[in-house]
């Protein structure tokens, strides 16, 4: 079986070996940068800010091709390991030499699937050294700009701790189980492709922030003593702005956002905000919270992974040798 995986495995080796030498190619090049944006480096001559091979630029592409990795993973490894096998009947001649349905899958998944969790995990080395050194000298694109290469940024976090090599397992289980539910391996990787980015954006928006205690920050916290201290917010994870009832109020009927977005529509907004003992303020995940968050999210990916392997053992086993 092994045979079968190992030219594929090893150009994925390659590719994924490829992609962590120019990110520490890359991070030696800040490194050089002068103040005059410009940088001097063996490999690389380019403009930090300015220009096609800028360092930005470049940093662009290295964390749009890491936040892809797990996707193109159980695309390429997961879709077609059982669908295949039904497209060209290979599985009968397993099924035929006296190992079960589920030995066979089994095996299969465990060698393919730790294989990839592993060379990840290597990767992830590299990339958390790339997001902690070199992510907080080069500014990336308006959407990343000012993060300042904290991990706990939804743009560094499914790439670097226990999370990159989580998901790369939970896209090659949903590859794998969508391949053996559907049996066509080209449907199963637009699948896996959509249902993929659809589980992240989820993630991001409505799961991981709430695998935590939420920060509420009030006022200004560079001007006012009643403010939440900077320190505690700086490069945390901005969530959005909400409302809370002060503290000490005791407060029953409508949540502090309901009521908050009504005064919101009347004509003295704060005195209405006083009326009803509410604060406004803005909301953070802060960055003490980063392995609480990497270890919760990352157990809930592999407990999902668990769960699409039954569901890929459930649907082997249901098919018609």
């Amino acid at each position: 079986m092994w045979r079968r995986y190992r030219v594929l495995m090893a150009l994925t080796v390659v590719g994924l070996g490829g992609l962590g030498i120019w990110m520490l190619l890359l991070g030696r090049a800040t490194d050089s940068a002068e103040a005059s944006f410009a940088c001097r480096h063996p490999f690389l001559d380019c403009q930090v800010y300015r220009g096609a091979l800028s360092l930005s630029n470049q940093a662009d592409v290295i964390n749009f091709l890491l936040l892809f990795v797990p996707c193109l993973l159980g695309m390429v490894f997961g879709a077609p390991l059982v669908a295949g096998e039904l497209e060209h009947s290979t599985n009968r001649l397993a099924w035929t030499q006296g190992i079960s349905r589920t030995r066979w899958l089994i095996v299969k998944w465990c060698v393919v699937g730790l294989t990839l969790v592993s060379v990840v995990a290597l990767l992830t080395l590299i990339t958390q050294w790339w997001i902690g050194h070199a992510a907080e000298r080069v500014n990336f694109s308006p959407i990343e700009q000012g993060l300042g290469g904290t991990p706990i940024h939804p743009v560094f976090f499914p790439i670097t701790g226990l999370a990159f090599s989580a998901y790369t397992l939970f896209a090659f289980a949903l590859g794998t189980a969508l391949g053996a539910v559907i049996r066509k391996t080209s449907w199963a990787i637009v699948s896996t492709v959509v249902v993929y980015t659809a589980i992240s954006v989820v993630a991001v928006l409505f799961v991981r922030p709430s695998l935590a205690p939420q920060l509420f920050a009030t006022g200004d916290p560079s001007s006012s003593a009643q403010a939440t201290p900077l320190d505690e917010i700086r490069g945390g994870w901005y969530l959005g702005f909400g409302y809370r009832y002060a503290p000490g109020t005791h407060e029953t009927g409508p949540s502090a956002d309901v009521v908050g977005q009504q005064c919101a529509v009347q004509n003295n907004f704060e005195m209405c905000l006083s009326d009803h003992h509410l604060q406004l303020g803005s909301i953070y995940q802060v960055q003490n919270h980063y392995w609480e968050l990497q270890w919760r999210e990352s157990a809930l990916l592999l407990l999902t992974s668990g769960a699409l392997l039954g569901v890929t053992v459930w649907s082997v086993r249901r098919w018609r040798a």
